[in-house]
């Protein structure tokens, strides 16, 4: 399926994400529960390190659209939840180079939280994909 990017204005693609992206026709759609940096069992990994924290949602991430035959290139948008929005800024290069071997910029919005349901993790993402 082809995520169609629309972008009116192009100042956010060098910061890799689009402003909207539109699926045309039927298609399946992926929600995906918030992912964190977490191993297969549910516990927290790399306190305190954002950047690997990021790499390994980004992973968890992965796994999950694999599980349903997808890859980053299916992402429609993603919202990141950081308790340091200046630390994600600083490891943004993490995420955007997951989507560049797609040459793919979805939608995506930063929100910076007091906290995260498990106090050492930094950084929850959650996405939506469609093919």
């Amino acid at each position: 399926m082809q995520i169609h990017q629309i972008n009116p204005w192009d100042w956010s693609l060098s910061l890799g994400y689009s402003q909207a992206v539109i699926i045309p026709g039927g298609c399946q759609q992926l929600h995906c529960a918030g992912q964190t940096s977490v191993d297969a069992r549910g516990q927290p990994l790399h306190e305190g390190d954002m950047g690997l924290q990021i790499t390994q949602v980004l992973n968890n991430l992965q796994a999950l659209l694999a599980s349903a035959q997808m890859t980053f290139a299916d992402v429609c948008s993603l919202r990141l939840y950081s308790t340091d929005v200046s630390q994600t800024l600083n490891n943004y290069g993490l995420i955007v180079e997951r989507f560049t071997e797609f040459e793919h910029k979805p939608a995506m919005t930063l929100v910076e939280v007091s906290a995260l349901a498990i106090p050492s993790l930094l950084i929850e993402i959650d996405a939506v994909a469609a093919v």
